[in-house]
């Protein structure tokens, strides 16, 4: 977690596949140095012990907004990649204050495999349905991609749109790939307004 003297907002991050989100901490903080920025490591990922699975992630995320709720009041969810899914659905059984979405898949496939193992895209309609948990979601929903990302295709992000219930904003960058989106300065500039 990263505390400001006197943050303007809090925001719980969730990250994309295999990705320290602990560890990202601290560069989102030089981005937002004015929030409170709350992150942690699902099953598997970084320090963090378990395997990685759809239902426990899910859970995981459910409970440790829940926890930051109580603690900390109002906030909003973050999720970049595979961590947008899962801020979806956090959004979706929680009362958020905003949800944004960054580079964010439909539906991705999370095999139940060791630490280091790749996560693979299936059509499998079971899986980390971004599009039925934003059907869900009663925060304004900000969704951000770009046109060059070469893992999640734009029409993906266009899909989302339309199953947002209450859609704030809907950005389309150039010049940005999959990794880059997330440090580019007119994301940054853009996201830095909904706070």
């Amino acid at each position: 977690m990263y505390e400001p003297e006197s943050p303007r907002c809090t925001i719980f991050y969730f990250g994309g596949k295999e990705q320290d989100s602990v560890a990202l901490v601290g560069k989102l903080s030089e981005r937002f140095p004015d929030w409170r920025i709350i992150a942690f490591n699902y099953r598997g990922y970084g320090c963090s012990g378990g395997r990685p699975g759809e239902r426990v992630l899910l859970e995981d995320a459910v409970a440790l907004v829940t926890y930051a709720k109580e603690r900390f009041g109002p906030l909003m969810l973050m999720g970049y990649s595979l961590g947008g899914s899962v801020a979806a659905y956090a959004a979706s059984r929680t009362d958020v204050t905003r949800l944004i979405l960054v580079a964010p898949f439909l539906r991705y496939s999370l095999p139940c495999a060791p630490q280091g193992a790749l996560l693979s895209r299936v059509a499998d309609a079971r899986r980390f349905e971004t599009a039925r948990f934003l059907g869900g979601v009663s925060a304004p929903v900000s969704i951000y991609a770009s046109w060059d990302d070469e893992i999640v295709p734009l029409e993906q992000s266009l899909a989302l749109k339309e199953k947002a219930l209450l859609l704030a904003v809907h950005k389309v960058y150039s010049g940005y790939n999959h990794a880059e989106i997330l440090g580019c300065e007119r994301f940054i500039a853009d996201v830095s307004k909904v706070c």
